[in-house]
């Protein structure tokens, strides 16, 4: 939307030129992003690859608006998980939608629903995704390690240890539960290695 030299694009932009911005390029969104966002938004700088975000823990706005996707959950593409997210997020909220009585009545019950349903799922997938990419030497025997943990492990005994991360994607699986999943592999393994070393 911006281009590097755009003063909008600048830290320290004033939130009142940006609302203007929003105001005649994005009439239909300007109205739900109240001030201190756009302040917030305002006073950053433009990025060229998105951060793992977190938009929770909310993720609809009254009855007309929810975020999906990308704008609840930013993910690295090079995982293979932001358009399968985005899918798995629209395929929940026809769900929700499908399921509901009578929309025109609830339709705000139904995003409630559709927050508390898709909310813990998406902030455990930006945990999950920020910890596989961590820079330099150590960010990347934090990420390879890990790997090489579960897969010996799961080998060993694939009743009592799950699969490597990347293998538990393809499960039927919430992110929230492979996240615990993981925590509890972690443990066992730690109490395997120390138990082998004494």
């Amino acid at each position: 939307l911006m281009k590097p030299d755009d003063p909008l694009s600048r830290p320290g932009c004033p939130p009142s030129e940006l609302r203007s911005f929003f105001d005649e390029e994005f009439p239909q969104f300007s109205s739900l992003i109240d001030d201190a966002t756009m302040s917030d938004v305002a006073g950053k700088a433009a990025s060229s690859l998105p951060s793992f975000r977190y938009a929770g823990p909310r993720l609809h706005e009254g009855r007309r608006t929810v975020l999906l996707g990308d704008c609840a959950h930013t993910v690295k593409p090079y995982f293979g998980l932001g358009a399968n997210t985005a899918l798995q997020d629209v395929q929940r909220l026809h769900g929700i939608l499908a399921g509901s009585a009578d929309l025109s009545e609830n339709l705000g019950g139904a995003l409630g629903r559709f927050t508390d349903g898709v909310a813990a799922d998406s902030k455990a997938l930006v945990t999950l995704s920020r910890s596989m990419d961590r820079p330099g030497k150590l960010g990347t025997l934090k990420f390879v390690l890990p790997l090489v943990l579960d897969s010996a492990f799961h080998k060993l005994a694939p009743k009592l240890f799950g699969p490597n991360m990347f293998g538990m994607f393809r499960l039927e699986m919430g992110y929230r539960a492979i996240q615990r999943r993981k925590r509890l592999d972690r443990a066992m393994q730690a109490a395997v290695l120390v138990g082998t070393s004494a």
